[in-house]
């Protein structure tokens, strides 16, 4: 292209042309950086959803062993101090709610790996083998949302169940 034998026109549309591929390169870069930092987004979403439906699973199975069907006691005074508890960010209380985890521990339940694999689509030994700081970066975002996401739905699950079995 910086060929100085060239006529003039000739070097005015190879300038052009450099000009015009070193634009569409950096476009090029623009659109996968925001496609990466979409499909990021997505992923972190979705594992998320996952991480609130466990939540929302354990918080169901608490209730009916606390304060609903297979519950003894005075459920209304064991509702009661679990709101209350809430509240004060009593560690006692805190502490005894149910903590879903990525084990994969009872049947179906997720681990990291069926996480990776939900989430992305992707095959996670192959992703470990090919890219394997890339995959465990991703693996941590997403595990870390999940487990998010599941210990903010159990506390909101229990908390509106405890608010439910008061009232009724």
């Amino acid at each position: 292209m910086g060929d100085d034998k060239a006529p003039a026109w000739r070097r005015g549309v190879d300038a052009s042309l450099a000009e015009r591929l070193a634009a569409l390169s950096n476009l090029q870069g623009e659109f996968e950086t925001e496609h990466s930092a979409r499909l990021e987004r997505d992923r972190i979403t979705a594992a998320r959803k996952l991480g609130t439906e466990a939540g929302e699973n354990a918080a169901s199975w608490w209730e009916m062993d606390a304060i609903g069907g297979r519950a003894s006691g005075d459920t209304a005074a064991t509702a009661r101090r679990v709101l209350d508890g809430l509240a004060d960010g009593d560690p006692e209380i805190i502490d005894a709610l149910p903590r879903p985890d990525l084990s994969g521990e009872w049947a179906d339940a997720e681990t990291p790996r069926s996480l990776f694999e939900t989430v992305t689509g992707a095959d996670a030994h192959a992703e470990a083998s090919w890219n394997n700081d890339a995959y465990h970066a991703t693996l941590e975002d997403l595990c870390t949302a999940w487990e998010d996401a599941a210990y903010i739905a159990v506390e909101h699950a229990i908390e509106r169940q405890c608010r439910a079995a008061l009232s009724s």
